[in-house]
Parts: C-alpha cells; structure tokens; sequence
C-alpha cells in the first residue's frame, strides 16, 4: 500500500471513530456526577474566563466520561479554549481526582471512562458550533463544529 493510501486509510479510521463517539455520547441518556473538587475547579475556571458559565461531569451509560463546559458566546477565543483544555486535562489526569471519580462511579472496571471514554467538550446553550477533544492512542485530537 502507498505512503497516500495508508495515509488515508488513516485518516477515516479517525473520522469513524470521531463519529461513532460523538453519535453515542449524544444518543445516550447522562448522569452529573458531583465532586466537590471538580465543582471548585469548575468555579473557578468560569471565574477566571467569564465565557464559561458552568462546568460539569457527566457520565454516558457506563462507559463515557464528559467534561462539559457551557459558554455564554460562539466568541470564546480559541487561545482561551486551548488554555481551560489544558487546565482541565491536567485537572482530570490528576491520580487522586482520577480515584475520587473512581469512587463516585463506584467501579474500578469503569477505568476506562477516565482514559479512552473521556471528553472535554465546549457548547453554547442551544447552538450547533461545539469543540470536543477526545483521547485517541494517548493523543489529545480537536473536532470543531460549525455549521455551514
């Protein structure tokens, strides 16, 4: 197979993936998990950028974990998204926070939410333009959205 072809290969093997997880995660019914540590966090990233008006975690029939961040403008810049994903992957990759959600989803088997089911998505209330970056062979990818 050529260098291209493989190279394409790839890249719907990507594009399935990305599509399957977004479909799923937005077909299934979510539960918010309450972590006092990540409310805090959550408190004080919207404090810090004033586009984000909530944060929560919330779990997909037992096998996805999102962070969601609720953003008050399609204008959050993308400087700002890029620094409150930074601060949330490291938050969230943090081993005694990894224990705690461990603890709350009451199950060590659902480990793996916290690696290959995990997101960080941004949305506006009732908007079609999102950003979620999602976890694939330990690297962090972007999908954004906008309508055409």
């Amino acid at each position: 197979m050529t260098n291209g072809g493989m190279m394409l290969k790839k890249a719907m093997k990507w594009c399935l993936t990305a599509l399957t997880l977004l479909i799923l995660v937005s077909c299934t019914p979510s539960t918010n998990l309450n972590i006092p540590e990540a409310d805090s966090f959550f408190e004080d990233i919207s404090e810090k950028y004033g586009d984000i008006t909530d944060g929560q975690i919330q779990q997909f029939d037992n096998v996805y974990i999102t962070i969601l961040y609720t953003l008050s403008s399609d204008d959050f810049s993308e400087k700002e998204r890029k620094e409150v994903f930074k601060q949330t992957r490291d938050f969230f990759e943090n081993q005694e926070i990894r224990k705690i959600i461990i603890n709350e989803i009451g199950s060590d088997y659902d480990k793996r939410m916290l690696n290959e089911g995990f997101t960080i998505r941004f949305q506006k209330p009732r908007s079609e333009i999102y950003w979620v970056y999602f976890k694939e062979n330990d690297e962090w990818i972007l999908i954004e959205h906008k309508p055409d």
